[in-house]
């Protein structure tokens, strides 16, 4: 546990003597406030700041759609599998092209600047067309049936309310933190790959800035019921709780910061009959570190960003026999890292209304 609090802290301590520098570089120029566009452009419209004389209902959303072709994979047959073919060794899920979809949408009420609902669900997602899957029921989207007009995925639904002293949220909302390697709400585009699913509690959160307004160090606590995550489903009767605090400085695009979680679940099991069953317990501690900064580079704008993730022991106790041999606790450590690195080059307009890269224009006038 020292070793992993010490990585963090160095981790830490690198990011922000990085963001640092580039703050204090009175050379440096402005860093744009759409700089996390020229990063990754997602096409996402900025939700509006809260209007102190107004009301404002706003509905953002999105619709994705996925044709996908893929080759056989071959997998241990399931207990029904086998019952409807005796012997049956292995079998693949029995997709090779399909059509899915997904519509996504955010509805946001604003009343003032005191008091914001925020709501979002997935409002028709799952299979169109193609072959249909087999034996995936567990899944929330299993695709083994024509479901992409019925299937209706709630996510978020909260309160939002802003105070002298601080911002109070209560209601089922997304649980995200720096990269996502830890915490992750399924709603954060990447390069590469689908953003679904992801991490949601039933929450109660505080965030405060204990310096005063003007301060760019921030403060939170939260208590969790755990709707969803990698670890837990509430519908499936896997209960978690978890106490979250989290601290942050964040001044422009250079931030820094340290999410730690407290987490107790209980997953209720039998052993082949009801009347076998028995309790999984889980307890778990995780701290991670978050540091990003950006650096002037000739003549564009470098962005580098990176995290890690480091958890502390955990017991997860199966059986009574378990818990005798290895009294009451077994240790499970890891560490989870993440970093990226970027180059982002701002192309410049010129009079004839097409645009070229400061590159080009550097080339041309050597």
């Amino acid at each position: 546990m020292r070793r992993v609090l010490a990585l963090a802290l160095v981790l830490a301590a690198s990011a922000w003597s990085s963001g640092v520098r580039a703050a204090d570089d009175d050379a440096a120029p402005t860093v744009p406030k759409d700089f996390p566009r020229l990063v990754f452009d997602t096409g996402r419209p900025d939700v509006p700041a809260p209007d102190p004389d107004a009301y404002r209902f706003t509905v953002h959303g999105e619709h994705q759609i996925r044709y996908q072709v893929q080759r056989s994979f071959p997998l241990t047959a399931t207990a029904s599998a086998i019952d409807r073919r005796p012997g049956l060794a292995e079998q693949s899920l029995g997709q090779n092209q399909f059509l899915s979809h997904w519509l996504r949408v955010t509805p946001r009420l604003q009343m003032l600047d005191t008091l914001e609902l925020v709501g979002q669900l997935d409002l028709v997602t799952g299979l169109i067309a193609g072959d249909r899957a087999r034996d995936t029921r567990a899944d929330m989207t299993p695709r083994d049936e024509y479901n992409g007009f019925s299937n209706v995925q709630p996510r978020w639904l909260y309160a939002q309310w802003r105070l002298p002293f601080g911002v109070v949220r209560v209601g089922q909302q997304p649980n995200h933190w720096g990269m996502g390697i830890l915490a992750n709400d399924g709603d954060h585009p990447t390069l590469f790959g689908d953003y679904r699913y992801g991490s949601i509690s039933e929450r109660i959160l505080f965030a405060t800035k204990p310096g005063g307004e003007d301060s760019d160090f921030y403060l939170a606590v939260a208590g969790d019921l755990v709707f969803r995550d990698q670890t837990a489903r509430l519908t499936r009767g896997e209960r978690a709780f978890q106490g979250v605090l989290a601290a942050f400085y964040e001044k422009g695009q250079n931030k820094l910061g340290i999410f730690s979680t407290l987490r107790h679940q209980e997953n209720d099991k039998t052993s082949g009959s009801p009347i076998f069953g028995y309790t999984d317990e889980l307890d778990a501690v995780a701290i991670v570190s978050t540091g990003g900064s950006w650096r002037r580079s000739g003549d564009a704008d470098a962005f580098v960003f990176g995290e890690a993730s480091a958890s502390s022991s955990t017991s997860f106790i199966r059986t009574a026999d378990q818990a005798a041999r290895e009294r009451g606790r077994t240790q499970v450590r890891f560490l989870r890292r993440r970093g990226g690195i970027g180059v982002v080059h701002r192309a410049q307009p010129i009079a004839t209304g097409f645009w070229r890269s400061d590159a080009a224009r550097l080339a041309r006038a050597g």
